[in-house]
Order: C-alpha cells, then sequence, then structure tokens
C-alpha cells in the first residue's frame, strides 16, 4: 500500500506539471495543487495513529504522539451538538502514515472530558468502491448537526489510475444517530455527494458524474420552518460539459431532510467565477447563507437563499482582499488562501465573517459583521489590533458565535518574520468591542523554519488550508494546526473558558479514551481541592499546583492507581494567596490542565 501511493503520487506530480503545460486551466490546477497529499520517500512507517497524547512543551493538548515530521496533519474540524453541548465531534486529515490519507473521527460525550474514536474507517469506504485506483490525495473533513443531533459528516479522496493517469474526485458523506460513535453510509453510489473524473495528462474531462466539486462545507437548518432538516454543502464546483449544469463556480447542494441523496437546482451562486472557500450557515429563520472568495476580482463575496437554497440572490461584497494564486512570494507556508470563516448569532440573525488578505507578502486578517442578513456590512477591523503590538499578521482566522451571542475568533497570531502563537478573543457586545486575549498555545511556531519548496518531488510542509472552533455557554473549543520544535504540522486543541479571569488558563484534555478526569470541586476552593479520575487501565498520575504564570507552587507527587473510578483530595498550601490556579495532571496518556479559583 505504501509503495503504491507513492508511486502514484510521483506520477501525479508529473501528470499535474504536464498537465499545467498543454492546458491553461488555472481552476483545476489549483485544485490540483489543494487535494494532492505526498508522502516523502524517505518516510519511516513508525506512526501509531490511534495512540493519542499531548505536547509535553505545551499548555494545550496534540492530537496525536506523532513527533514524525514526515508524518502531517491538517484541515481540523470540531462541532459541539446544539441539542447536547456535552457531545462534541472533531476530525482531520492524516497523512505520511500506514493507510497514506485518513480522517479519523473523535467524539465527546462529556463536555471533552473524555474522548472516544469512531469506528468509521473511511479509506475502507474508499477501498469498498473498487474503483481500482490508488487514493493519491484528498482532504476537507467537515460535520453539521441537525435538530435530532443527527450528525453528518463529510470528506474528500481524489483516486488516480497510474496506468492511464485519469483521476477521479469523490465527496463522500455518512451519518450517525449515536453521537459519532457509529457511522452509517448509503447505498450505491448514495454516498456520495458528488463524483467527476479527468484525465491528468489531457485535462480533458471524463464522463462519470458531472465535474468537480472541491472545499465542501456543511449546515443545516434547524429553523422549524418548512426546509428544517434540510443539510447544505456549499463547495466550488467545475462541470464536465457533459451533464447540462451551469458553468464554473460556487454552488450549493442540498439533502432534504427525508431524503436519502442530494440535490442541485442548477442555480449557481456564483456563475462562471474561479471561487474558493465557500461557508454555508443557516440562520434561525431557515435563509441559506453562503460567504466566498471571489477570486478573479479579490473580494469576499454574500449570497442568500430564502427557499430552501434553490435559488440564491446575486452575490454582494463584503470587502475586497488582496490575493494573488499565482504568485510565488507566498507569505507564510505555501497554502495561502482568504479563506472565509462565517458564524451566526442566533439571537438576532447578524452574520459575522472573518478571512486573510495576503498584503506585502504579509497575511493580514479581518472581521466584517451585517445586522441586515447581509445587505450591509461593517467596515473590516484589522484583527491584529485586537492583540499585542508584536502581532503583525492573523493567520487562517475562524470565527464562533455561542447560543448568548458572544463572539470568538481564533488564529495564529504571527510577529513580522512569520513566528507566533494561537489565541482566542471574545466579544460580548456583538463584535462592537473584544475582551482581552487568550493565549492558547504555550509554544511558538516558526514558521521560516519551513521552506517553500520549488522542487514538486520535495513538498512543502503542508499546514491546511483552514482551521476551525466552535463555542457553547463560557467556552470556545478551538483546534489548529502548527509546526513547533520543527516536528512538522501537527494538530492541537484547547478548551477556553471565558467566565474565569483574563489571565486564566485554557482547561485541557487529551483526545483519550484510557482516562477520564472529570470534576475538580470545589470551585472556588479555600483549602482543599478534590479530583475525580476513571482509569480504564493502571495508571501512573503526577500531580502539580501550578499558577497561571507556569511557575510551580507546589508538586503533590506521583500516585499510582488502578482500573476503575477515584476521588483523590488535595490540601492547598496555606500560604498562597487568592486567585487563581490549575492543576498539572500528568499522565503517559497526556497532560491534563484544570484551572480553579482560589477563595
Amino acid at each position: 500500500m505504501k509503495k503504491a501511493f507513492l508511486l502514484a503520487t510521483a506520477l501525479f506530480i508529473q501528470a499535474t506539471l504536464l498537465f499545467s503545460q498543454s492546458d491553461n486551466k488555472q481552476t483545476i490546477q489549483n485544485i490540483l495543487k489543494e487535494k494532492l497529499r505526498i508522502n516523502h520517500p524517505e518516510m519511516q512507517n513508525n506512526a501509531n495513529l490511534q495512540e493519542k497524547s499531548i505536547n509535553e512543551s505545551g499548555i494545550e493538548q496534540k492530537i496525536t504522539n506523532s513527533t514524525d515530521s514526515l508524518i502531517e496533519e491538517g484541515e481540523p474540524f470540531i462541532l459541539i451538538n446544539p441539542t447536547d453541548s456535552n457531545n462534541i465531534v472533531l476530525s482531520y486529515m492524516e497523512f505520511g502514515g500506514q493507510s497514506g490519507l485518513v480522517f479519523p473521527v473523535y467524539f465527546t460525550l462529556d463536555g471533552g472530558q473524555s474522548w472516544d474514536l469512531s469506528s468509521i474507517s473511511t479509506d475502507a469506504i474508499y477501498e469498498s468502491d473498487s474503483i481500482n485506483m490508488i487514493i493519491g490525495g484528498g482532504g476537507d473533513p467537515i460535520f453539521a448537526f441537525d435538530s435530532n443531533g443527527k450528525l453528518y459528516f463529510s470528506w474528500i479522496y481524489l483516486g488516480v489510475n497510474i496506468t492511464t493517469y485519469d483521476a477521479m474526485f469523490m465527496v463522500y458523506w455518512a451519518w450517525s444517530d449515536d453521537m459519532g460513535a457509529t457511522f452509517q453510509v448509503e447505498g450505491g453510489e448514495n454516498h456520495l455527494i458528488a463524483k467527476g473524473d479527468i484525465n491528468l495528462i489531457s485535462g480533458d474531462f471524463g464522463i462519470i458524474g458531472d465535474g468537480i466539486f472541491d472545499r465542501p462545507w456543511f449546515d443545516v437548518d434547524r429553523s422549524g420552518g418548512p426546509f428544517d432538516g434540510s443539510l447544505y454543502c456549499s463547495g466550488m464546483f467545475v462541470p464536465n460539459g457533459v451533464t447540462p449544469l451551469a458553468g464554473s463556480g460556487m454552488i450549493c447542494k442540498y439533502k432534504r431532510a427525508n431524503d436519502t441523496t442530494f440535490t442541485y437546482f442548477n442555480s449557481p451562486v456564483s456563475p462562471n467565477q474561479n471561487v474558493q472557500f465557500g461557508n454555508v450557515k443557516v440562520d434561525k429563520l431557515g435563509n441559506v447563507h453562503i460567504t466566498y472568495g471571489d477570486l478573479d476580482n479579490n473580494k469576499i463575496m454574500h449570497s442568500m437563499s430564502s427557499d430552501g437554497g434553490i435559488t440564491f440572490s446575486t452575490p454582494t461584497p463584503i470587502a475586497t482582499l488582496s490575493y494573488d494564486e499565482n504568485s510565488t512570494n507566498f507569505a507564510v507556508h505555501n497554502r495561502e488562501n482568504p479563506v472565509p470563516s462565517l458564524a451566526i448569532d442566533k439571537t438576532n440573525n447578524s452574520l459575522h465573517v472573518v478571512w486573510t488578505s495576503f498584503e506585502n507578502v504579509k497575511a493580514k486578517g479581518y472581521y466584517s459583521y451585517s445586522t441586515n442578513m447581509g445587505t450591509s456590512w461593517s467596515t473590516p477591523i484589522n484583527i491584529s489590533n485586537l492583540f499585542s503590538d508584536t502581532v503583525d499578521q492573523v493567520l487562517m482566522p475562524t470565527v464562533a458565535v455561542n447560543e448568548m451571542g458572544y463572539i470568538t475568533i481564533s488564529g495564529h497570531c504571527l510577529n513580522e518574520i512569520d513566528a507566533g502563537t494561537f489565541f482566542t478573543v471574545q466579544s460580548t457586545d456583538g463584535g462592537q468591542s473584544f475582551d482581552e486575549p487568550f493565549l492558547v498555545a504555550e509554544d511558538s511556531t516558526f514558521f521560516q523554519d519551513y521552506p517553500i519548496s520549488t522542487n514538486p518531488l520535495v513538498p512543502s510542509a503542508f499546514f491546511g488550508d483552514y482551521e476551525a472552533s466552535d463555542s457553547y455557554g463560557c467556552k470556545t473549543f478551538s483546534i489548529w494546526t502548527d509546526g513547533r520544535n520543527n516536528q512538522g504540522p501537527k494538530v492541537y486543541i484547547a478548551i477556553t473558558n471565558h467566565c474565569l479571569p483574563t489571565i486564566g488558563m485554557p482547561e485541557l484534555v487529551p483526545v483519550t479514551d484510557k482516562i477520564k478526569i472529570s470534576n475538580l470541586y470545589p470551585n472556588p476552593a479555600n483549602t482543599l481541592v478534590n479530583l475525580d479520575v476513571e482509569l480504564k487501565q493502571e495508571s501512573r498520575l503526577s500531580i502539580d499546583l501550578m499558577g497561571t504564570d507556569g511557575s510551580l507552587i507546589s508538586s503533590f507527587g506521583e500516585k499510582k492507581l488502578g482500573l476503575g473510578e477515584h476521588s483523590l483530595r488535595f490540601d492547598l498550601p496555606g500560604n498562597i494567596p487568592a486567585g487563581q490556579y490549575f492543576l498539572l495532571i500528568k499522565t503517559k496518556e497526556g497532560r491534563f490542565v484544570k484551572p480553579f479559583i482560589k477563595e
């Protein structure tokens, strides 16, 4: 499998180069660039894809325990179940391991206190289709929940025939009715949202499917209106010229609540344009909103449908951006895209968008909002201004709005030499002002340590085209990719509690099913704290009392615990002043950070 994958990617590079020389079809060329996932020839097969841990040098958790720089992780996605905020799901793409490219799914039923691995095997689903093509790439794992807690999951595989140079784009979807523990797929080809084939030498489309559908994005109508339960999937589409569909551009397919297939009404959001990164969201009235990057005119655009995705309004600009897809002056990591992120405040139906603009070879993040359904937008603000003076760039920002209407922006904050960490910042007044930012990544990434390769056979590190965040109550769940300690692109996750003082620490829990640390109480505490622990195997726990500046206040030593439930008690030092502290619990499964207040 490994050798076949490497051979396929090498041939795929060759074919891509020939295609770009013989046909100046920039849109397709960009899609091929984005979807190709390359294994390095010197890769050692030493990854354990299932064992999860935390980065020992950081305050947040790293999704996998891999330190192999040749195993890359990217395009992470996280989502909270709106019917049960304790149910959260996450996925990401992982390539360079034994399976070439996989999309693992993790779920939690206790608000991130413990995590379990879903049974879904995305590569097995691909293999069951028997299309006789090697997995040559893919990406874009996404989720959506409906009003009943039904979960939808989608991802892309790119198949390559190493003899004929034919490639097949296949957008999969599956669903779960048990909060992400197991997934089901529809029979036949109903488990595909879209598929299309193209020959990489000639650039000619085949006759399979209706064309190429890229960068899908999900949302479900939970309005209770006439289209309640409809699942919408926006994406960039290039027709194959055989099926009578509209020209290239942003489109939106939909699946009604009781349907098993997706429909497209042939009414594109933006016909015959070079577009990317459509985000689809449904407001509380059932209107479908799509934002995307218009790469022909360098604008962030918005369009709306009030008839269940059948027709869309004429797109209107949110703001201009600086972007040149043909430029070789890449700002940070060779994957620069405007990547707009859209969120809707369900308390008042206001729209909130963040994006990246590339100005003078720098990544500038911007934020804008609309209070009138996208008719007009606020003057964009530079997200860098929400942080310290040392923040020169904001890369791949994301925006989330909780059920109270609080807006959280997350993103990489970089200095002038492309080094930085990951922050979140929140607004409680509809975007008029923002509180002090939270630092959620202790270690910096020096992107200049990952040079941009000009040799297709020695690819640049893949940090992904987008990241994600979601928010409920006091907490924001952020998931991102960075490359600290020269380990290559790795996915990290942190939970920020905005109800704690602004000097507070994120609450962190490793993504593992081996250990659960559910409760720290009382909180606030006075003279002692209690910790509830549940183990699926014998484990050693090293527990320290830490200050918010990372200083060691007191060590409670190491405890060896057996299988089962345990309640631990720790007496607090009598000489520490009132304020915020956290327990740092180190285990072989990872590190836990449990913040609390001392009265």
